[in-house]
């Protein structure tokens, strides 16, 4: 099931959480905005995260932000084809 579902997933186009959330677990590129720290504040900025039906989205470089606003989400490039 999860390979019919990336098939449909456009790997250069934007989805919103409101549309669909990504498969659980599933490093993605996400659009994020809020206050990860008292004196730090994202707005628009491009984050590499993974969504948890039980803890929400867990930002890589802020786990311990809790409740990041999260708008758009894009599935990670496949990586590049070894040369040899």
């Amino acid at each position: 099931m999860k390979h019919e579902m990336e098939a449909h997933i456009d790997r250069c186009a934007w989805v919103r959480v409101n549309e669909r959330m990504p498969d659980e677990d599933q490093a993605v590129i996400v659009i994020a905005n809020g206050k990860p720290k008292e004196n730090i504040t994202l707005d628009g900025a491009f984050e590499l995260a993974e969504w948890s039906e039980s803890d929400g989205w867990i930002l890589a470089c802020w786990p311990e932000w809790e409740n990041p606003v999260i708008t758009h989400w894009m599935p990670l490039p496949e990586p590049p084809e070894e040369e040899g």
